[in-house]
């Protein structure tokens, strides 16, 4: 039976060109982000242009968390089925540079809420999934250490974007600065072109990789089985008959598939179900052509004496050989692995939605998404004008939101060393970082020194580090691989409508108390609830697992009978 490496082999996994790809993905989150970052400093300016109030600036922000939401569910239930991720990150890069770029022409907030807020949002949404998706078909092994360098690129942005928002503002007031960010955003274009998408990779590959494994599969059956290859080839099985199938060569092949039930739900082979892959079978479909007219001739008048042949291996897979007079080909198939293709099939065309809402599980990482993000988008945004409201300058603002960044990076950089090393799993790492951010969140109004509030500040954005870089990685320990698109297309929009009802409650909580303090005092409740679904969810992987390996145990007894 062909290898699932055999093929594989053609997409370099956690090797060569996927590191190219992570490179790619750490430029769209340093660009993407970055200006989100930023906006802390555009929130202080365009409260001043305009004479808004805390309430109706916040808005923007909220628009452009909603429409991200909404956006990514039509990105990846319907754009990414048809083109691909190349082309809708081009696309968005597009939709963020003309967002800020009119920006700087609108005369009135209404309109700045439309550009700002919309436009960004749709272009976010087709970079942000789609560049997730992608990093994580380049990486198995080395995804969790590729995902977090890859996030860091939010913090390298965080650090360059305030400083060069400010400049930019100072020098060419917030008209200008807005067109000169609009230019770079643009710059991801470079990022982008190195999404090479696997299908293409492959494609590439795809015929010598055919060729190679199908030769190397028909060295062993000679092998093992004394199979004589003349001007046909005899397969001989424990029955007293044998057929007569064309030979096997570079000029007759057709075709080369080979599927296991991981591949037939999420099209890409998964070493974490490995074992699991391993003991229950794979199916391989050979299809040999004629190409003498000779034979041709002599299949069209004569039916092969035998229909099907059983064969007993060491894996115990039965096999089908059926010859089909009309198309002129045999076709050796497994008949077991063929019955659990229909049954994935069938799989396939239901929506996967309905099954991940009925669990617990689902809603308490959808607490996690949403309450977290909640914190970790807002504690940036409404940071320099907590500064501001505690007397602070122009340059110290800054300072500290790139001392933010700094700490951010490590805190998303940090936690991909330690799962690579196996010593936790994501959705235990991330608690304590959470409930240590809720309770220093609570502290906001008990400090205004301001090295006690850089320090602060650099606590947030380490502790938040863990929340953005544990994402996707959370959503793969407890739903699997195969379901991470559709999933995180979902968790999307807990965290983005939550952060978009929240950065007006934010502001209103502001103009309420007239203090920034009570809006940090909502991020801290927040944090506590996410930290909390983190800890709930722990009962629910080990049922899992439990019950996985009670099915991997039902499958082995049922294969070796």
């Amino acid at each position: 039976m062909v290898s699932m490496g055999s093929i594989g082999k053609s997409l370099p996994v956690d090797r060569g060109w996927a590191w190219m790809v992570m490179l790619g993905g750490f430029g769209v989150h340093f660009f993407t982000f970055g200006y989100v970052k930023s906006f802390g400093i555009l929130f202080i300016e365009i409260q001043e242009k305009f004479g808004s109030t805390s309430y109706m600036t916040s808005i923007i922000s909220g628009v452009q968390s909603c429409t991200f939401s909404l956006s990514t569910l039509f990105v990846v239930h319907v754009l990414m089925k048809k083109f691909t991720v190349r082309t809708l990150c081009i696309i968005g890069v597009v939709f963020q540079g003309l967002g800020i770029a009119l920006s700087s022409f609108v005369p009135n907030i209404g309109l700045m809420i439309l550009t700002l807020g919309a436009f960004y949002g749709v272009g976010q949404s087709l970079l942000y999934c789609p560049t997730m998706v992608i990093i994580n078909q380049y990486f198995d092994k080395k995804r969790p250490i590729a995902t977090s360098i890859a996030c860091c690129g939010v913090s390298a942005g965080g650090v360059a974007y305030p400083f060069l928002a400010r400049y930019f503002i100072d020098t060419y007031v917030l008209s200008g600065g807005l067109l000169l960010m609009a230019g770079l955003v643009l710059q991801q274009c470079i990022c982008v072109s190195l999404f090479t998408p696997p299908e293409s990779y492959s494609a590439a590959t795809a015929k010598n990789s055919l060729t190679e494994a199908l030769e190397e599969e028909q060295a062993k059956l000679i092998a093992s089985k004394a199979v004589s290859v003349n001007d046909s080839v005899k397969v001989s099985g424990e029955g007293d008959f044998e057929t007569a199938i064309p030979p096997v060569d570079k000029k007759n092949i057709d075709a080369l598939i080979f599927l296991s039930d991981k591949d037939l739900d999420s099209g890409k082979y998964d070493e974490s179900t490995n074992e699991a892959a391993q003991e229950i079978s794979i199916t391989s479909s050979l299809i040999c052509k004629e190409n003498d007219s000779s034979q041709n001739t002599d299949h069209n008048t004569k039916k092969p004496s035998i229909s099907s042949l059983k064969e007993s291996n060491s894996n115990h897979l039965n096999y089908d050989i059926n010859y089909d007079t009309k198309r002129e080909f045999y076709q050796i198939s497994n008949r077991e692995c063929n019955e659990t293709e229909s049954r994935n099939k069938s799989r396939r065309c239901s929506c996967k939605i309905p099954e991940l809402v009925k669990s617990f599980s689902f809603w308490l990482v959808g607490i996690f998404f949403a309450a977290g993000g909640i914190s970790s988008v807002l504690y940036s945004i409404f940071l320099p004008p907590l500064m501001k409201e505690k007397q602070m300058s122009n340059q110290e603002v800054s300072l500290c939101l790139i001392m933010a960044s700094i700490t951010e990076g490590l805190g998303r950089f940090i936690p991909g060393v330690i799962l690579q090393l196996g010593f936790f799993r994501p959705t235990s790492i991330v608690i304590g970082p959470m409930l240590i951010c809720a309770l220093l969140f609570h502290m906001t109004p008990f400090i205004n020194d301001v090295i006690l509030i850089m320090c602060l500040a650099a606590s947030w954005g380490f502790l938040t580090g863990f929340f953005w870089s544990l994402q996707s990685l959370v959503v793969i320990e407890v739903f699997g691989f195969e379901r991470l698109g559709p999933a995180l297309s979902i968790y999307i929009n807990f965290l983005g409508f939550g952060s978009g009802i929240s950065y007006p409650i934010a502001g209103a909580l502001r103009d309420i108390f007239n203090t920034y303090s009570a809006t940090y005092h909502y991020m801290g409740i927040m944090y506590w609830l996410a930290g909390l679904s983190m800890i709930l969810i722990q009962f629910f992987i080990r049922d899992k697992k439990s019950e996985h390996q009670v099915q991997v145990s039902r499958i082995k007894l049922r294969l070796y009978k």
